[in-house]
């Protein structure tokens, strides 16, 4: 982007050059709420003081950072991965191109987690397959009322794990989770209360269609030839490995309900089995409870 941003002097300014410039260019929309938090990453300050003061001074080593990586940002790249951070549960965490960027629907897993975990205080570990960043299994320990409950954090890919690992340590939680590189449930010894799972469920032929797949990496996004390939995988793996009471709690696509349920009954006679939706109200996670 060619542009007159370091004739700017003032937050306001950077915002209004930023703004015309862009306002001449074939975007449909102009990124307001990209812009701000691009200019709030680089100064470290909050909506409330960008346009309550608009004369607060910004250095040209910062309008360079801006101008590059609202470049990045139009060429593509999510604000997460330029970042490298992202909020989730009220937390931030480090990703990576290596996982999937967390998002505000899946904090429902997390939800769904605590309260059968406060109904259930004997309950001492539990499981996040397909961790990715670790977001789910970490903002359910830091949440959680018993603080010695502990999590089993496993995924296949080596790189997410590093992400994880950052995580982990960021939050100090060293002593309250184990990382397990290993296929679904495979590693998991019998036994297991409460498992969470987000694993990859968009259907194959779908994925070239989503703006998603450009930069999120493919692996963590296809589910296979109907989206439910994994999950599947997963529950017949784990289905000897519960122990009463318990909770398989899995996030799923929005096409998934009667494909969830006409699997899992099978596999988990004797158990509960709803289908939940996200804050859209659309079909979003499977809830099997023993």
């Amino acid at each position: 982007m060619t542009t007159n941003l370091f004739q700017a002097r003032t937050v306001g300014e950077l915002y209004r050059l930023i703004k015309n410039t862009l306002s001449e260019s074939p975007l449909d929309n102009f990124p307001v709420e990209e812009t701000r938090m691009i200019i709030e990453h680089v100064l470290g300050i909050h909506t409330p003081l960008l346009f309550a003061h608009p004369e607060t001074p910004v250095s040209a080593d910062d309008v360079g950072r801006v101008e590059n990586l609202l470049d990045a940002y139009l060429g593509g790249t999510p604000l997460p991965y330029l970042f490298g951070e992202w909020g989730f549960y009220g937390m931030t965490f480090a990703v990576t191109p290596d996982v999937l960027i967390p998002r505000e629907e899946t904090e429902r897993l997390v939800d769904g987690a605590l309260q059968w975990l406060k109904a259930h205080p004997d309950v001492g570990e539990f499981v996040d397959v397909g961790t990715g960043s670790g977001c789910i299994g970490y903002a359910v320990l830091a949440n959680a009322a018993n603080p010695s409950l502990r999590a089993v954090l496993v995924d296949a890919s080596a790189g997410a794990l590093s992400v994880a690992r950052a995580n982990l340590n960021r939050y100090q939680l060293e002593s309250r989770a184990a990382l397990v590189q290993g296929n679904l449930g495979d590693p998991l010894p019998p036994g297991q209360r409460l498992i969470l799972a987000n694993l990859p469920y968009i259907p194959s032929a779908r994925i070239a269609t989503l703006a998603i797949a450009a930069a999120e990496p493919r692996f963590a996004l296809d589910g296979g030839p109907d989206g439910f390939e994994l999950i599947r995988k997963l529950l017949v793996g784990i289905r000897g490995k519960v122990a009463n009471p318990f909770l398989i709690l899995c996030e799923i696509d929005d096409t998934h309900a009667e494909i969830a349920c006409d699997f899992s009954r099978p596999l988990f006679p004797s158990a509960r089995i709803a289908i939940e939706t996200d804050y859209a109200g659309k079909t979003r996670y499977l809830r099997i409870e023993g």
